[in-house]
């Protein structure tokens, strides 16, 4: 029993030492004691990294390396997804929580490599979820206490934050190992359901008070002095998308979803970061300001939709709805026989949706998008349309009911080369009469887009 107890307080002594400070020291470290490690010059910037870049009128750009922090889980998101209360990232409040970056509105992300350029990108929110002591994955068994049972011992799931005073858990080799209580002030109490989150942690305690801890090994009673410094968080949802740009000689712009609300973020399980949608400080934000979320279940907990009128692709990645909703694909044909320059076709619509804003260009907003898709009937050829109108920050209303007669030119420049899909550019959209094949006379109607 003795060594059960030397073994937990060596572990305990050890994060003090290797630290470099002692429990005064340990205090005053703070995240607002911490700045984030921070690159003005390109050239010394670590290459396969994201950086998050803040413009300064003084400095200019100053780059914030994404945080590799401790986490559960080894393997990024590929694909979108709901809450996973396994997966979980965490910080410590005296120590590495004041490395997280902060991305705010005009902030842009980054990317620097010799090698490669990501293809696809996965950014996965977390629920903040407060202060904790540095051990998750706790669970109750058959007995109705909360247990823990690390992996190397026993092939469980729980774990220890590594920076934490409870990472002497890992050192016990009792087959039982149970969390019973703490003590908050002269009160016990119980290690239960209702102070236990989804990830297995202890929550409802004061960020930086110790507890004392009653441990049990087998039968045996452990007193140990956790302090409840680890900020954890868990995941909520995971997003797709895909699209970047060459900025410099040396790095690419992530161009980041709009929809992306006040949270903690991984991308691609590179780096951790926090996104603020606002002028608040972060001191002033509370956990509800971070946890929101846009994805919506049907009754069986799969992902159907948005709150937020996105909708999903055939990429899974969300696109802005006209109206909310997405024009239900009709067999309309348009004809663009008078259209402007060369390679003009009669179109059939099949598809037809506004999406976000994805421009690189320096007036992009007051551009409004919307992608068709459809067949030239001239070539049975499936083709893709991108409508870029200045419009303001109206969104451009389609009514199917009615007759819309469509011209478009192959588009040669780089202004709406976003990706192969939409390789045509359409001039504009006016209501008409005309029949396939027919001309339409007259000027464009007060109900006329037109595009660059």
């Amino acid at each position: 029993m003795k060594k059960k107890i030397l073994a937990l307080i060596l572990a305990v002594s050890s994060i003090a030492v290797l630290s470099g400070c002692g429990k005064k020291d340990t205090a005053e470290i703070t995240p607002e004691t911490v700045k984030p490690v921070q690159y003005t010059d390109e050239t010394a910037m670590p290459a396969d990294t994201f950086y998050i870049v803040h413009k300064t009128k003084k400095s200019g750009n100053i780059y914030y390396p994404l945080l590799k922090a401790n986490s559960s889980f080894t393997e990024a998101r590929t694909d979108i997804a709901g809450a996973d209360p396994s997966r979980i990232e965490w910080v410590n409040y005296n120590g590495d929580e004041g490395q997280i970056p902060t991305m705010r509105k005009g902030d842009s992300i980054i990317y620097k490599s010799s090698t490669s350029v990501p293809l696809e990108y996965t950014l996965e929110k977390f629920f903040d979820g407060g202060y904790t002591f540095g051990v998750a994955g706790l669970y109750q068994d058959a007995s109705g206490k909360y247990r823990y049972t690390n992996k190397d011992n026993n092939g469980g799931s729980s774990l220890t934050n590594p920076t934490s005073d409870a990472v002497g858990f890992d050192a016990l080799e009792a087959d039982s190992i149970y969390f019973a209580s703490y003590k908050n002030g002269k009160k016990t109490v119980k290690i239960e359901p209702n102070n236990v989150s989804l990830s297995g942690t202890v929550k409802d305690l004061k960020r930086g008070k110790q507890y004392e801890c009653d441990i049990r090994t087998g039968t045996e009673k452990m007193k140990a002095m956790l302090t409840a410094n680890i900020h954890y968080f868990s995941s909520a949802e995971t997003y797709k998308f895909s699209n970047f740009e060459f900025i410099t000689e040396h790095v690419a712009k992530i161009i980041t979803p709009s929809y992306i609300t006040t949270g903690y973020y991984s991308l691609n399980g590179a780096g951790f970061f926090r996104y603020v949608d606002g002028k608040t400080k972060v001191s002033k934000l509370k956990a509800k300001d971070y946890n929101k979320t846009i994805y919506t279940y049907d009754e069986d907990n799969n992902i159907n939709g948005t709150n937020n009128g996105y909708v999903f692709d055939e990429n899974d990645y969300l696109v802005k709805d006209v109206n909310g909703s997405t024009i239900a694909p009709e067999d309309y044909t348009y004809d663009g026989t008078d259209a402007a320059g060369s390679n003009a076709g009669t179109f059939k619509i099949t598809d037809a949706k506004a999406v976000e804003n994805t421009s690189s260009l320096a007036d992009s907003k007051n551009l409004q998008y919307v992608d068709f898709t459809g067949i030239d009937v001239n070539t049975n050829e499936v083709v893709g349309f991108r409508l870029i109108s200045r419009n303001g920050a109206a969104p451009i209303t389609l009514n199917i009911n009615d007759n819309y007669y469509i011209t478009y030119k192959t588009d040669t420049g780089d202004e709406i080369a976003v990706s192969d899909t939409y390789t045509k550019k359409v001039l504009s959209i006016k209501q008409s009469s005309a029949e396939p094949g027919q001309s339409s006379s007259g000027d464009a109607s007060e109900d006329e887009y037109e595009g660059d």
